[in-house]
């Protein structure tokens, strides 16, 4: 956030942040109102492909499916990412160690 916030200035940065926060929520808040309006009537609990497929036919159910693995596969990439860093910097951390514990074993 403070690397955006450096490349778009501040007051812009700040701006754009509210921006797009009142419209995460106000799409969010019109996704809840259909959802709750429709399960009322079917008795069942909608999710967003439901509501894709209702608004924009079979197309946009199949899109939403689509964006969602990609959100999915995305966050499997940062997940493998962070984990090999954290592995291979526990490695190097345990090979530090043992060579030090090591070489102290040598000078005996």
């Amino acid at each position: 956030m403070p690397w955006a916030i450096s490349q778009a200035g501040f007051a812009c940065g700040i701006i754009l942040m509210i921006f797009i926060g009142g419209l995460s929520f106000y799409t969010t808040k019109q996704i809840v109102n259909f959802a709750s309006h429709y399960s009322s009537k079917d008795r069942e609990t909608l999710e967003f492909s439901d509501i894709c497929r209702t608004y924009l036919g079979r197309w946009g159910d199949w899109a939403a499916f689509a964006f969602s693995l990609c959100a999915i596969f995305g966050a499997l990439i940062v997940f493998y990412v962070l984990m090999s860093n954290f592995l291979y910097n526990t490695g190097r951390f345990i090979h530090g160690e043992y060579a030090i514990l090591f070489r102290q074993f040598q000078k005996m």
